[in-house]
């Protein structure tokens, strides 16, 4: 008696729950990155390719997208949860990158990985890369920059322009069944015919090719974002925090 119900209600609040639980999981992996004597952060080796990845740790942007990912939530619904989980990485972001900087082999490592995305994501907006070569972000801001850019393309741009692209790829593929069993019962009949529509090949599957084309553009969009961002960001908000 008691197990429809709390399915039904399982499913109901299935969402807030998710939403909720993104959160805690951000929360925890933030304090940990910030406040922890053995910090993530610390893990780079002077490396910027390492860098990347530890960032992508510790401010939570990889566990977002994994969540959003496999959600199995609609697309208008991560939409709207995905940025607003998102939230806790960018707020986090001054305390983030002044723990990364108490270690001076980041600077360097932070100044390349800051070069190398500019030069990844400038493609499409040539504009971008003339304002950084004249104007040259503080180690602060370029830190601010890389922390807010892999937290929006993991966590959010990510998640929604996989959902949406294979939303759209499903329905596609849905209509192509539907046209190939709609001629089979139109032409159906004699065993003959039949023999012969049996020997038809099924629907193509849709193609992903577009996919990379509209992920690059995404972290176009995200890294421009971002970087305007870092420019407002208020840089007092960069002071040390307490370790555990």
């Amino acid at each position: 008696m008691l197990a429809p119900q709390a399915k039904a209600s399982y499913t109901r609040w299935r969402p807030l729950l998710y939403l909720l639980s993104c959160l805690h999981a951000t929360s925890v992996l933030l304090a940990l990155g910030m406040w922890s004597r053995n910090s993530i952060l610390l893990l780079h080796g002077g490396s910027a390719l390492l860098l990347a990845p530890v960032m992508a740790v510790a401010n939570a942007g990889l566990i977002q997208g994994y969540y959003w990912l496999y959600s199995r939530l609609s697309v208008t619904y991560v939409a709207v949860a995905a940025p607003v989980a998102a939230l806790l990485p960018a707020a986090a972001g001054p305390q983030l990158c002044a723990r990364l900087l108490e270690d001076e082999r980041s600077h360097a490592a932070l100044a390349a990985l800051h070069r190398h995305m500019t030069a990844f994501n400038t493609a499409c907006v040539p504009w971008h890369a003339a304002l950084v070569a004249e104007h040259p972000p503080s180690l602060p801001q370029a830190c601010r920059e890389v922390n807010l850019y892999i937290s929006l393309l993991l966590g959010v741009a990510l998640p929604l322009v996989a959902a949406t692209h294979l939303q759209a790829a499903g329905g596609r593929q849905q209509e192509a069944f539907a046209a190939h069993a709609t001629g089979q019962a139109q032409q159906g009949g004699g065993s003959g015919e039949r023999r012969q529509l049996d020997g038809l090949p099924p629907p193509a599957r849709p193609g992903c090719a577009s996919l990379p084309i509209q992920l690059y553009f995404a972290s176009c969009i995200v890294w421009c974002g971002s970087s305007l961002a870092s420019l407002v960001w208020s840089p007092s908000a960069m002071g040390g925090s307490p370790r555990a």
